[in-house]
């Protein structure tokens, strides 16, 4: 089992790599500022870690969708390239 002690420290390891990552990305902050909102509605360690699985699942089907039109946008492009496109 996992010491208090511990626990705080990995608490402050994993914020550091979030304020290094947000710094590398700045596009990422309002993503960060939309998790942080909700986290700090959801009460218990619970709520939260479902709050954090919601948001995970919501995210995994947006990447989905937008995989699922690239690969028709990509059908649809090898479809209308014509052979003397093509190299052999």
């Amino acid at each position: 089992m996992i010491s208090t002690p511990e626990l705080i420290e990995m608490g402050k390891e994993a914020r550091k790599e979030r304020d290094r990552l947000l710094e590398e990305y700045p596009d990422l902050r309002e993503y960060q500022k939309e998790i942080d909102r909700c986290l700090d509605n959801a009460g218990c360690a619970e709520n939260r870690m479902a709050v954090l699985a919601v948001m995970i699942e919501a995210k995994l089907k947006a990447l989905q969708d937008e995989l699922s039109h690239l690969s028709v946008v990509l059908h649809s492009v090898s479809k209308s390239a014509s052979p003397s496109d093509t190299l052999s």
